[in-house]
């Protein structure tokens, strides 16, 4: 990881004290916070810290006296990016952590996508709206039967897994092409949109 120098950050220390304070102000100066990316970009923030709308990376913060007044910029510099090593530091455990936290999300995921895939859906019940009102069921790529109501649709379905022993999954696509995946009283269990 590669964090800016001190004269830089000085620098940019020194341009914002020279921001004009407003009276109420005077007192407490500017604050500012130093923002380093992963990349080794880095970025001083002025102000308040409520308008931050990017949150990445590493960071340090103070604040700098304003209306041009003396200060140590080069102390206060080595210090932000002193503050950003060591949340850098912290860092490392954390990014380890929400890595796998989103390996564990992915494979999640793809599970999920496996349950919806064409394959998946062919070998189980797929309910639709038929033309005219009604349902059709197809398995296995083969119109099944078509019902009045869904509920006569599940019952039957729930009837012909316990005659052949084969418990597939049961779809229902509506007519905008989403698809829930149903357990074996209808109740809603995941969806695709």
């Amino acid at each position: 990881m590669r964090f800016p120098k001190i004269d830089e950050v000085a620098a940019e220390l020194r341009s914002v004290n020279k921001q004009q304070l407003r009276p109420e102000d005077a007192e407490e100066g500017i604050d500012v916070r130093l923002q380093v990316y992963p990349d080794g970009d880095w970025a001083v923030r002025w102000g308040s810290s409520d308008y931050d709308q990017d949150h990445r990376g590493y960071w340090g913060s103070s604040s700098v006296p304003g209306d041009n007044r003396r200060f140590d910029s080069k102390a206060l510099a080595r210090d932000l990016i002193e503050q950003a090593k060591e949340h850098f530091a912290q860092g490392d455990d954390e990014d380890e952590e929400e890595e796998e936290e989103d390996e564990e999300e992915e494979e999640f995921e793809e599970e999920d996508d496996d349950i919806f895939s064409d394959e998946e859906m062919a070998q189980g019940y797929v309910i639709s709206d038929a033309r005219g009102g009604g349902y059709n069921v197809t398995h296995e790529h083969q119109h099944f039967e078509h019902y009045r109501s869904i509920e006569n649709a599940i019952e039957e379905i729930n009837d012909e897994m316990e005659r052949e022993k084969f418990y597939g999954n049961i779809y229902y696509v509506n007519d905008h092409g989403n698809v829930d995946l149903l357990d074996q009283d209808g109740n809603v269990v995941k969806s695709r949109v």
